[in-house]
């Protein structure tokens, strides 16, 4: 019920397979509800529908991108954290359906995360960026960031792998975002964008 609130009053809700089919007790429901709102049957392809000032977005199903083979304990070694087959269409669900489209993408290889932190007491958003592939490390790759404020005064680059911060030089990317390059670092880097 809540999450079908969030999208009548205007947020997106994208949900896979299944979901919505069992109760919170893992017990099946006798009416998936999220089911109901696509007509009763799930569609076998990706399908958008509006759904009051929202929408909602359905990804069919998760197709596993190996056989998993689950440890002692239900536990998975690091072998086995691979990515569904079907990642591009769960992103692009996500992604193209953003009200106003994600935050940040960057072109660093898959087996870089990032997380981002808004910082609204100094006027500065934070990229945390971890290479999990340490035996390879990250060459400079391209940013992109949508900003909060208007302006931005400096974007700076650090590592533990270097003493002082590098500036970087950054450029307007249509309406409210800029671009920039990161440059290459073994496992860990952290881009400050400080924004006037």
């Amino acid at each position: 019920d809540r999450l079908l609130a969030f999208a009548r009053a205007g947020g997106t809700l994208v949900f896979t397979g299944e979901s919505g089919s069992l109760n919170e007790y893992r017990q099946p429901r006798a009416a998936n509800p999220l089911a109901a709102t696509l007509g009763g049957d799930r569609p076998a392809t990706l399908a958008m529908r509006a759904y009051g000032k929202g929408k909602l977005v359905h990804v069919p199903r998760i197709a596993p991108g190996m056989k998993i083979t689950p440890a002692a304990g239900w536990q998975f070694p690091a072998s086995q954290w691979v990515l569904p087959e079907n990642h591009e269409e769960i992103l692009h669900a996500v992604s193209d359906n953003l009200p106003r489209g994600l935050s940040v993408q960057a072109e660093a290889p898959l087996t870089t995360a990032l997380e981002i932190v808004r910082r609204p007491e100094t006027s500065e958003t934070l990229l945390h960026f971890v290479n999990y592939d340490p035996a390879h490390p990250l060459e400079p790759f391209r940013a992109q960031l949508a900003l909060e404020r208007a302006k931005v005064r400096a974007v700076k680059f650090l590592s533990p792998e270097q003493d002082n911060p590098v500036p970087l030089e950054f450029a307007a990317a249509g309406a409210g975002q800029i671009t920039f390059q990161v440059p290459g670092f073994g496992q860990y880097g952290l881009v400050v964008v400080q924004e006037k």
